[in-house]
């Protein structure tokens, strides 16, 4: 098993005041760590990270991620203020979860952003308790608790997931033993469902997902930026590509995910219009509720603002609207297949 230990980040408590680590304890924590044979064994091994080299994926299947008492008195604050004890201890245990697999995809050189993390967000986790980390200009991965006699777990699957990691909290710590990746279980459950835990691929299999995440981001960054894509429906993207290219026969390829492609961003496109026309129709219905006589100006002027910004849109990219997805996947396939000889 390896054990992973990364610098603990400042975490900003709910209340600061008497439970708040200040400097000199995290001080004492670093020095007992200096003093730590078993720790500084592992510095020395294959899995010590070098600032200047490339992450470098653990050679044991499960991973040991020690918990800072920053990270504890976080998790044991969102779940005490819960009302509910049985809920507030659910959320406990999954910002416990989420910080594990922050720490662990940090100390291998992986860029974390912490505070777009529901589980950093003190309401959100209320409201929503999930254990995510976000991986910028990605996705998400979402930390799902196990215990050591689970054979099968409930997967919810999320447009905006790229994978689950399975997590099995510890006495001062968590272990972290497999992963099971979106495009693998969008194949067999589309829709989610209990899934077997023996699917899971071990935690190396993380990394060579992550290679292939950053290399379809920079094949669709064209189209995210000109499209104006959601992180969700990117991710979604992504995890379709990943699993076209790894489940579907080589010919059939480009139009399966044609298919997706015209679907999903027409889709997307569709219900921003409803949007926008509920938004029109409910502030008309207001304006004439004041003023009986205004309904006709602003309907109007809304009606013209609309038209000119499509206008403006054709004007500026006449093909915004009308991409040839087939001959783009194409390309895209064609590029992943180089670079996974390469």
């Amino acid at each position: 098993m390896t054990t992973i230990f990364s610098e603990s980040h400042g975490n900003q408590p709910l209340s600061p005041g008497e439970d708040w680590i200040d400097d000199d304890i995290l001080a004492t924590i670093d020095q007992e760590l200096e003093e730590d044979p078993d720790f500084q064994r592992w510095l020395g091994s294959d899995d010590g990270i070098d600032g200047d080299a490339a992450p470098t994926p653990p050679v044991n299947d499960s991973v040991w991620v020690p918990f800072s008492r920053a990270d504890r008195a976080w998790a044991d604050r969102l779940g005490a203020a819960y009302p509910d004890r049985e809920l507030g201890e659910v959320i406990r245990q999954k910002t416990l979860a989420a910080q594990a697999l922050t720490r662990y995809l940090e100390s291998h050189g992986v860029a974390v952003d912490r505070s777009a993390a529901n589980h950093r967000q003190p309401l959100l986790q209320w409201l929503n308790p999930k254990a995510d980390v976000v991986l910028p200009d990605l996705g998400r991965l979402e930390a799902v608790l196990v215990d050591r006699l689970t054979n099968a777990v409930e997967i919810d699957l999320d447009p905006g997931t790229l994978g689950y990691g399975i997590v099995t909290l510890g006495e001062g710590g968590a272990e972290l033993w497999g992963v099971l990746l979106s495009h693998d279980l969008r194949q067999d459950w589309p829709e989610g469902g209990m899934v077997p835990v023996k699917l899971a691929k071990p935690m190396g299999a993380l990394w060579t997902a992550h290679q292939r995440w950053q290399k379809c981001r920079q094949l669709m960054a064209a189209y995210r930026e000109q499209q104006g894509w959601s992180m969700e429906l990117h991710a979604e993207v992504i995890t379709e590509l990943n699993r076209v290219y790894a489940h579907e026969e080589d010919f059939e390829r480009p139009f399966v995910m044609d298919r997706f492609l015209t679907e999903r961003v027409a889709d997307s496109g569709a219900v921003m219009g409803s949007n926008l026309h509920l938004v029109r129709e409910e502030t008309a219905d207001a304006a004439a509720i004041q003023d009986p006589g205004a309904e006709a100006v602003m309907g109007s002027n809304l009606h013209l603002v609309r038209e000119e910004t499509a206008d403006a849109a054709a004007i500026q990219d006449p093909g915004a609207e009308a991409v040839n997805w087939l001959g783009v996947v194409m390309a895209w396939f064609v590029e992943l297949e180089q670079w996974e000889q390469d």
